[in-house]
């Protein structure tokens, strides 16, 4: 049982799903629970507000996590897991509370559209950001991705690129500007 747990860890959550789908195991749901089981009770604990009824909820997530895989067509997941969650604290605010309006569901709804645009339009700004940085000089790229990206100091860059430190102090402001640039006339 332990050696099919470790193959299955190896396997992407797509291919979990499909070989759960095809072959129920109970391996391949505690395989997602290890991956998914924080962040559904963090999901359900936003929701909930207190963590007594976010465990419980979690629980009854997973409980109902084989039957919805087999019923459902899942192609991300994580994506899917998610929605599963916040639709089922969503049922069971309404359930215990019929007063709970659209108005507040909505206002959850926004709050968590709003963190997923933030979060793309900072996936978009480092993929336009490393597209910019092919316009670089080479040893400007170097020193720039050492010095912001990788954290190293002046002297490490140095080092590693066997420079004077005051040459990576010029590659990383020309290349800052030079990127900054690139960015700028970028749409």
């Amino acid at each position: 049982m332990i050696i099919q747990r470790r193959k299955y860890r190896l396997l992407s959550d797509e291919d979990l799903v499909l070989a759960y789908a095809s072959k129920p195991s109970r391996d391949i749901l505690h395989v997602l629970y290890e991956r998914y089981g924080h962040l559904v009770l963090g999901l359900c604990i936003k929701y909930l507000k207190q963590v007594q009824n976010a465990e419980d909820m979690c629980a009854s997530i997973f409980e109902k996590l084989p039957s919805l895989i087999i019923k459902h067509e899942v192609r991300y997941f994580k994506s899917w897991l998610y929605q599963v969650s916040r639709n089922e604290c969503l049922m069971e605010l309404r359930k215990k509370n019929p007063k709970f309006s659209e108005m507040e569901e909505t206002k959850i709804v926004d709050e968590d559209n709003i963190r997923l645009e933030e979060k793309k339009a900072q996936e978009a700004e480092i993929v336009q950001m490393e597209s910019a940085l092919s316009g670089l000089k080479e040893d400007q790229k170097q020193c720039v991705t050492l010095f912001y990206l990788e954290e190293k100091s002046y002297q490490e860059i140095s080092i590693a690129l066997s420079m004077s430190i005051k040459a990576v102090k010029s590659h990383i402001q020309n290349g800052k500007r030079k990127l900054k640039i690139i960015m700028e006339a970028k749409p």
